[in-house]
């Protein structure tokens, strides 16, 4: 029998819708009634995660993280997908209080890079916080994923063009921009890239098909669907 998908979103809106459509689009089906059930909490309302992180004045998220998992399960959440990476950097805080399987992204997506690009490098890409507290990088360590770091200035350009996305900017610009950044990397050595922040994605879509991209949020979204009991489509 079928699990029920949890949604902890809101972190931001737009990553979490578009992960519902990973998810959607991930299962293999022929009919609505083959697709997950799923429950959202897009709680927009969560405090910023990279202020706390940071050092600076901001308020811890978790205690709201903490509430979503909470209401998930009360209306029948039996699997719990958190659509940010860098809300992970909670995780220890906030795992506590699911009851049911909570999904861990950063190892998923390091068994991804691993499992897919063997020996190849990986330019990874993410907020700063994700960055400095090694939400990714340290399960790629583990598991010997070869990988290349943003610049300091390459950095700030990325931190930048994840606001533009959570603004609404205009997309095929920043893509422009984002290209610019990719291409930089390629030069030091990256053979694809890991968006590392559930925005970056949305950027991708927009960009040219010769970058190679792990996609943090359909890794996720495949994930979710097999520990639902569904089936990945090919």
């Amino acid at each position: 029998m079928r699990k029920a998908l949890g949604i902890l979103g809101g972190m931001g809106p737009l990553a979490t819708a578009n992960f519902m459509t990973q998810v959607v689009e991930s299962t293999e089906a022929q009919k609505d009634q083959d697709h997950l059930r799923i429950y959202v909490d897009c709680n927009s309302q969560i405090p910023a995660r990279l202020p706390p992180l940071m050092g600076t004045a901001g308020e811890d998220p978790s205690p709201a993280m903490c509430e979503s998992i909470k209401k998930l399960e009360a209306i029948g959440a039996e699997v719990i997908a958190m659509p940010c990476v860098t809300a992970h950097a909670f995780y220890n805080k906030i795992i506590a209080t699911a009851t049911v399987p909570f999904l861990y992204m950063p190892e998923i997506v390091a068994k991804a890079c691993l499992n897919n690009f063997p020996q190849k490098k990986a330019g990874v890409l993410s907020t700063v916080g994700t960055a400095k507290f090694r939400i990714l990088l340290d399960p790629m360590g583990e598991l010997n994923v070869p990988c290349i770091e943003p610049s300091v200035s390459e950095q700030d350009e990325i931190n930048r063009l994840i606001e533009q996305v959570k603004m609404g900017g205009d997309m095929a610009k920043t893509a422009e921009d984002f290209s610019k950044v990719l291409d930089a990397m390629i030069e030091r050595g990256a053979d694809y890239f890991v968006l590392g922040c559930t925005e970056l994605p949305i950027i991708g879509n927009y960009c040219d098909e010769k970058y190679i991209f792990v996609d943090t949020t359909l890794e996720l979204a495949k994930a979710a669907v097999v520990a639902c009991g569904g089936k990945v489509k090919n």
